[in-house]
C-alpha cells in the first residue's frame, strides 16, 4: 500500500526534478457520511470514466502529476476543469449523476465540481494519514533544499510557478486536521483500490498483479 500512496506523492516532484485552494482552513469537520457520499458518487462516475477509457482517453478519475501541484492536492478539481474544457458532453454527464445523487433526503452536490472539492479533501487527508514524511514535514523539507533561494531566482517563471505549486502542496500535508484523518481512515481499502482504479485505468488485473498488497486489499473488497 505504500508503493501507491508514496507513487501519487513523488510523481510530482520527480517531474519537476526534471527539468489555492486550502482545506487546512476548512471550518467545518470532515464527516464520515461526506467520505461516503464521495465514494458512492465515485462508483456511479466509473461508468463514464469507462466510455472515456473505451474511446482512448484518460479519464477524469487518472491522477495527473501537474494537476495534484497546489495547495489541498487539487488533483480531481483540476482534472473536471480539464474535462469541462475540452469534453464538454462527458463533464455535463458527470455533473448530473453529481447532482441526482442523494442520501437520506440530502443531495450534497450541485455539479461535478462540488464532488470534486470533497474528493481532494478526502484524497489529502488520506495522503497525509499514510505519509510520514509528508505528514511531518520532512518531504516539505527535502524538496525546498533542493530549491534554495538561489536555484529559485535563476528558473523560468513557469518553472517558479510549478514549484512553488509542489511548496504548497507538501505544506498542505501538514496542516491536515488529526480528526480529517481519522475520519478517512476508516475507508483506507475503498481509497487504495479508488486510486489504483485510477493510476491504471480501471485495469485490475494490471494493479492487482503488480502490486501485492492491493491484491490484497482488493480480495478483502470481495
Amino acid at each position: 500500500m505504500k508503493k501507491i500512496i508514496n507513487l501519487f506523492l513523488i510523481s510530482a516532484s520527480v517531474l519537476l526534478l526534471g527539468y489555492t485552494q486550502s482545506f487546512a482552513s476548512e471550518a467545518k469537520e470532515l464527516k464520515i457520511s461526506a467520505v461516503a457520499d464521495f465514494l458512492n458518487v465515485e462508483t456511479e462516475l466509473r461508468v463514464v470514466a469507462n466510455k472515456m477509457r473505451a474511446e482512448g482517453l484518460v479519464s477524469f478519475l487518472k491522477p495527473q502529476p501537474l494537476n495534484m501541484l497546489g495547495a489541498g492536492i487539487p488533483s480531481y478539481l483540476n482534472n473536471i476543469k480539464d474535462l469541462k474544457a475540452e469534453h464538454p458532453a462527458y463533464y455535463a454527464d458527470i455533473t448530473k449523476i453529481a447532482a441526482q445523487y442523494e442520501k437520506e433526503k440530502r443531495k450534497p452536490f450541485k455539479n461535478a465540481e462540488d464532488w470534486a472539492v470533497l474528493g481532494d479533501r478526502v484524497m489529502i487527508a488520506f495522503f497525509a494519514g499514510n505519509s510520514e514524511s509528508a505528514a511531518s514535514g520532512q518531504a516539505y523539507k527535502d524538496v525546498k533544499d533542493k530549491f534554495p533561494v538561489q536555484v529559485m531566482a535563476m528558473l523560468p517563471p513557469e518553472s517558479k510557478a510549478q514549484i512553488q505549486a509542489m511548496f504548497d502542496m507538501l505544506k498542505s500535508l501538514e496542516e491536515v486536521s488529526e480528526h480529517d484523518k481519522l475520519v478517512v481512515k476508516q475507508f483506507k481499502q475503498q481509497l487504495v483500490l479508488l486510486l489504483a482504479d485510477g493510476y491504471y485505468e480501471g485495469d485490475k488485473a494490471a494493479y492487482l498483479g503488480g502490486v501485492p498488497a492491493l491484491a490484497k486489499e482488493g480480495k478483502k473488497q470481495k
